[in-house]
């Protein structure tokens, strides 16, 4: 009978202990929801002044002192919209990592950027900044991850400024394009004089191959489309003893290149070569988003 009771008196004390440890794990995760971080009394004033300016400057995110989200609509009830808030004062900043677990991807990037880029261009000393960013880091292991495209976005291409550092040059730009697509344009007619004079005159052709031997190298002016054509229609007629027409398999060959450097010099002339461009990179930016 006394073996019972004690079996009896150990069981209840077991359970009394499993409520107590279950309890206390049910407070500290409730703890946990939010983290706090302390703000120097130097750097009080300048995060009222930070939270001011973003409330006016992003009135959708920032209310008062507080920076908001947009949560998932499968997000559990009880959890807030609030990200940031900043108790009055300005001693205290309260980070809610389980609303940024639950808030969408697009707004919790927008609300840290804001925060983010506000933090670095206030007058919070740096001190204070990298311990509210490492506490942030330290509280979920998400605000890491949502860090880096931040600061990949950050390095994107400012073209306005950009163009008008190169305004007072680009009339000369425009004169260099222009010798540019000239320079192009005699080239290719030359090469391609020297290519037919060098398939359709033996006497030419023996004379740059006779200069090639001597100095090494590829032949001088001459494309590669010529020499191997010729290679060709001499191989066809001492093997099968059948000829080719050296000309129609040289413009073949070469039809491509006339093609894309003519559409090229085209677009360049007339000024819409920033067209084609703008239309490649459209067609990129589906990879890109």
């Amino acid at each position: 009978m006394l073996t019972v009771t004690t079996g009896k008196k150990l069981g209840f004390s077991f359970l009394v202990v499993f409520l107590c440890f279950m309890l206390c794990g049910s407070l500290v995760a409730f703890a946990a929801t939010e983290t706090t971080i302390k703000i120097s009394s130097a750097d009080a004033s300048a995060m009222e002044q930070l939270f001011k300016e973003l409330a006016e400057s992003h009135s959708s995110r920032v209310s008062g002192n507080s920076i908001t989200v947009d949560l998932k609509a499968s997000s559990p009830s009880g959890i807030g919209e609030t990200l940031f808030s900043l108790n009055k004062g300005g001693s205290e900043l309260i980070f809610y990592p389980e609303t940024f677990k639950y808030a969408t991807d697009a707004s919790k990037k927008e609300a840290l950027s804001i925060f983010i880029n506000g933090l670095q261009s206030s007058s919070v000393s740096a001190q204070t900044q990298n311990n509210i960013i490492d506490q942030l880091n330290a509280s979920s292991s998400e605000v890491s991850k949502m860090l880096i495209p931040l600061v990949m976005d950050a390095t994107s291409a400012d073209l306005y400024t950009a163009m008008k550092f190169l305004k007072p040059i680009l009339p000369i730009v425009r004169v260099i394009f222009g010798i540019g697509a000239i320079v192009i344009s005699l080239f290719l007619i030359g090469t391609t004089i020297v290519d037919l004079c060098f398939i359709g005159l033996p006497v030419a052709r023996e004379r740059l191959q006779a200069r090639q031997d001597e100095r090494g190298g590829r032949i001088p002016f001459v494309s590669s489309d010529a020499v191997s054509v010729v290679r060709d229609v001499e191989s066809s007629l001492e093997s099968a003893g059948t000829y080719k027409n050296a000309y129609l398999l040289y413009f073949k060959r070469r039809i491509l290149t006339y093609i894309i450097l003519s559409i090229c010099i085209l677009y360049l002339v007339v000024g819409e070569l920033g067209g084609l461009i703008s239309w490649i990179l459209t067609l990129g930016e589906g990879v890109v988003n």
